[in-house]
């Protein structure tokens, strides 16, 4: 991996732990958090098909 990507991932991880520490990494305050934007901003999110639940279920049996 690249240096660049070690950094770009390196501030995903740093501002994530920002936002959880924001909830006082509650796990349940965090995922109600990110359900309220979920909500407020459904219609930038694209919609979930058949297909990416097939594909996020074969992922999730791969581990």
């Amino acid at each position: 991996m690249s240096t660049e990507k070690d950094i770009a991932i390196e501030r995903v991880r740093e501002v994530r732990h920002r936002i959880s520490a924001q909830f006082g990494h509650d796990t349940k305050r965090l995922i109600d958090h990110y359900i309220e934007l979920q909500k407020k901003y459904t219609d930038r999110l694209e919609p979930v098909t058949n297909r990416d639940k097939t594909e996020t279920a074969e992922v999730g049996t791969k581990q």
